[in-house]
């Protein structure tokens, strides 16, 4: 029998969601060892429900309590096996990870490439040599607490929020988000207490020696299954959380400086270039000369980026030619306006009016968030210091309105200077 105690120095791995942090060193048995000796270790160690086969330190199996006690202590299992080596009884296509892994892909990638693993267990290496054994359930119930850990972190970053007055703009962001993660957080809880549920049963049968294949059979299909909800809603859940990320930006740490409009939308779009060349949508631009602006770029960017990208997947048919146009002017001397328009479908009245709220979507089952719109509202109000206005009327396209000052100066009245602004161009 080999231990690999002698490496456990040399695992230090930084953070705190790394397959080894979950890991238990148990020993492992070598690939020529006779199967009496796995039944002797089987006995005495009987808190763990699998044991690790080794080559030169390499783990090339894994022998199952569960098939030991199918196969070993089957009517003449003895007779069969007790003689040979536990090669015979392994299964050699054992879950192998680095000890490195997080433990989120380690999840991940069991439920795609290896299920088995649930009922096995998962083998950590530190340089290709066998260290440690992460166990099925173990695996599962971290999942579990780091869900109930994001949830409960959630739910603190609200609070805090709601009673900061100067983020006060992102307390229906958070709200919503808590909101939105509630369903896949619930249903991934569900899953998992329901498959903790079927482990307890699962052990108990174990323990008491009443196992049958049918029982193994149905254990797993309902692991697989709930592995699946966890996957997919834990996934989903952090999809979302990382989209609140990306909104939830102190507005003091967009940088300010000088710049040319013009020339740096046509550097915007120059970046999204690739995502156009094999549609059938073009993009004309038209800008008044010299329009140098003193402003944030970076939201600049990212609103100019998200209207055309929104354009792109809501406003056109499927595989029927567009048009989107770009006009970028002064509509006063403080003031400036970037115009995102397009010749698609349109939106009907009653949509129109949701469109920035946050997680509002027209293809959520499609993948859409809702987030695309809502950031760009926030962009332009914060970042820019302006307004936005959406126009449109279903068959005759759709018009995103963005007016900003030129330089950024509290004093400014936005909202005032954006009316002002429609109403000169309504009665141009």
């Amino acid at each position: 029998m080999s231990t690999k105690t002698e490496t456990d120095a040399a695992v230090s791995v930084k953070g705190e969601n790394t397959i080894v942090d979950i890991s238990i060193v148990i020993p492992a048995l070598a690939h020529n060892t006779n199967c009496k000796v796995m039944e002797d270790w089987f006995v005495a160690q009987s808190d763990f429900s699998a044991l690790p086969i080794i080559k030169n330190n390499k783990p090339i199996g894994i022998v199952s309590r569960v098939v030991f006690q199918e196969r070993y202590l089957s009517r003449y299992g003895r007779e069969l096996y007790s003689k040979k080596n536990v090669s015979t009884l392994m299964n050699k296509h054992p879950f192998v990870v680095d000890y490195r892994e997080s433990i989120t892909d380690v999840s991940n990638l069991l439920i795609k490439e290896n299920p088995q693993a649930l009922e096995e267990g998962v083998l950590v290496t530190v340089d290709g040599d066998y260290h440690s054994y992460v166990s099925g359930l173990a695996l599962m119930k971290t999942t579990v607490d780091q869900i109930k850990l994001a949830h409960t972190q959630l739910a603190s970053a609200q609070q805090m929020l709601l009673q900061n007055e100067k983020m006060a703009y992102l307390g229906s962001l958070v709200a919503g988000v808590a909101h939105e993660i509630n369903t896949p957080i619930g249903v991934a809880l569900t899953a998992a207490t329901a498959f903790e549920e079927k482990t307890k049963d699962f052990v108990k049968n174990i323990e008491s020696g009443a196992i049958k294949k049918s029982t193994i059979r149905k254990y797993t299909e309902a692991a697989n299954q709930s592995v699946g909800f966890l996957v997919s809603n834990i996934d989903r859940a952090s999809k979302l959380i990382q989209s609140f990320k990306q909104v939830a930006v102190d507005q003091s740490s967009n940088q300010i400086r000088e710049f040319n409009l013009c020339e740096y939308c046509d550097e915007v779009l120059l970046s999204l270039y690739p995502k156009f060349k094999k549609t059938p949508y073009k993009i004309k631009t038209k800008c008044q000369d010299g329009l140098l602006i003193k402003s944030s770029a970076s939201a600049i960017s990212q609103i100019l980026t998200n209207l055309v990208m929104n354009a792109v997947n809501h406003a056109f048919t499927e595989d029927e030619p567009g048009n989107i146009k770009i006009k970028m002017k002064k509509v006063s001397e403080t003031m400036v306006k970037l115009e995102v328009s397009d010749d698609g479908k349109g939106i009907e009245k009653e949509t129109l009016k949701q469109i920035f709220n946050p997680f509002f979507t027209t293809k959520r089952n499609s993948g859409g968030t809702g987030l695309g719109l809502h950031i760009v509202y926030n962009l332009v109000t914060h970042a820019l210091k302006g307004n936005i206005e959406a126009d449109s009327t279903p068959g005759h396209g759709t018009t995103f309105s963005v007016v900003f000052p030129m330089q950024i100066n509290e004093s400014n009245n936005i909202r005032d200077a954006f009316s002002h602004s429609s109403h000169n161009q309504q009665s141009a």
